[in-house]
């Protein structure tokens, strides 16, 4: 997807470590954003195959009780989270139709690069896409909390057999380009980011090295 000429800077990182509010500084800055958490959720709102999959592997208990044609995606968390081999199930049944999708946003984009929020670039080898990876990176104790303020229903084990799954923290940093310490106030991840838009701008414009 690369080869498109589209330049991608993937933002990654564990639960809970901040890569929605990394993407949005960028979104400020004018940047495109592709989310894939977004991309995923449209798909089981939209398409009744993987909802119908997911409900003839888990059985009702998977369905909303206020809807009754959504998911409850908290319970449907907790039954994932449990085993490796359900996350294995739901990224095979549902990753093919999010790379599709992902490639017409990137195909739609005109800016100088762009952003794609992606948690599990590393899980999936999605990691040789990118031009540039940052990674988000946060202390256990707070993807925790911010996972749990953020979703007070989520139980606390359920998030840490999440982050357990996850690709190993050494190993995430190992292929990162850039670190964004998302244990810094907001003020510092603004010029953060700032900086690193202006080194990236300034990369495709004058074809300086990075």
């Amino acid at each position: 997807m690369s080869s498109n000429k589209k330049y991608i800077v993937a933002i990654t990182g564990g639960i809970g470590s901040g890569k929605t509010t990394v993407a949005k500084e960028f979104f400020n800055l004018g940047v495109p954003i592709v989310d894939s958490d977004e991309i995923a959720k449209d798909i089981l709102n939209t398409n009744f195959y993987y909802f119908s999959e997911i409900v003839k592997r888990y059985g009702k208990k998977v369905i909303s009780y206020k809807n009754s044609t959504c998911l409850n995606r908290d319970k449907l968390k907790k039954i994932i989270f449990s085993e490796k081999k359900e996350v294995l199930w739901i990224n095979d049944l549902m990753q093919e139709e999010i790379m599709q999708r992902t490639k017409k946003l990137f195909s739609k984009s005109f800016f100088y690069y762009l952003v794609w929020v992606v948690p599990l670039l590393i899980e999936l080898n999605l990691y040789r896409i990118p031009n540039r990876i940052i990674v988000v990176d946060t202390s256990y104790k707070t993807q925790i909390s911010r996972t749990k303020n953020r979703n007070p229903e989520i139980q606390k084990e359920i998030i840490k057999n999440i982050i357990f799954l996850q690709s190993d923290r050494d190993h995430r940093i190992s292929l990162a380009n850039e670190i964004i310490d998302n244990e810094k106030n907001k003020k510092k991840i603004t010029s953060c980011v700032r900086n690193l838009h202006n080194k990236y701008v300034n990369f495709l414009k004058f074809s300086k090295k990075i």
